[in-house]
């Protein structure tokens, strides 16, 4: 079972104008190296905190459907795209919608059949018979929490500054408080 990301963010959380203003950055001559920071700095968060930040479609397979529900890792999750699997003689389904429910609350989200129905079989022995297409992040940059936004700011901030050690193979990491600033949206898989 694996989760791959299909498309990433078409807009980031951060403007350019953002950080080259927490960052003092008063040339336009870096902007290329800000925009590429911003994408690695959310990339990097995403990572760190189990979660999406902003708007990505995510496709999970697995070989069958399980007797429980389906965590969908990276949460939010904002939108099932389609669930689709591979019947018993290999033909290829997408199930009805109202075949099965999500707990978008739980972190990570979790796909169930829905009430008094259960998940129909699969072709046995398929390798990634079921599918399931699914967008998680929040909606918009303005809806990004402000302490997330505060800890890439600080990210891209350090990475700016400390580029040159970062490209000779040393590592910048942030002070331990810093990273406080993630903590209440970690996800923690239990």
């Amino acid at each position: 079972m694996t989760t791959t990301r299909i498309t990433d963010a078409s807009s980031e959380a951060l403007t350019s104008t953002e950080v080259k203003l927490h960052a003092r950055i008063d040339t336009s001559a870096d902007d290329a190296i800000v925009t590429r920071l911003i994408s690695a700095a959310r990339l990097e968060c995403e990572a760190e905190l189990q979660r999406t930040i902003m708007p990505v479609t995510w496709l999970k397979t697995l070989d069958y459907f399980p007797g429980r529900g389906i965590d969908l890792l990276y949460p939010t999750v904002t939108a099932i795209t389609h669930v689709k699997y591979y019947d018993g003689v290999g033909t290829l389904i997408t199930l009805d919608s109202s075949a099965y429910q999500l707990d978008a609350y739980s972190k990570p989200a979790i796909l169930a059949p829905a009430p008094n129905t259960l998940w129909p079989s699969t072709q046995l022995e398929r390798m990634n018979a079921v599918q399931i297409t699914y967008t998680a992040g929040w909606a918009d940059a303005a809806s990004v929490p402000t302490p997330i936004k505060q800890w890439m700011l600080i990210r891209i901030a350090q990475l700016y500054e400390h580029r040159e050690e970062v490209a000779a193979g040393f590592s910048v990491a942030l002070m331990p408080h810093v990273d406080r600033l993630l903590d209440g949206f970690r996800v923690v898989r239990v």
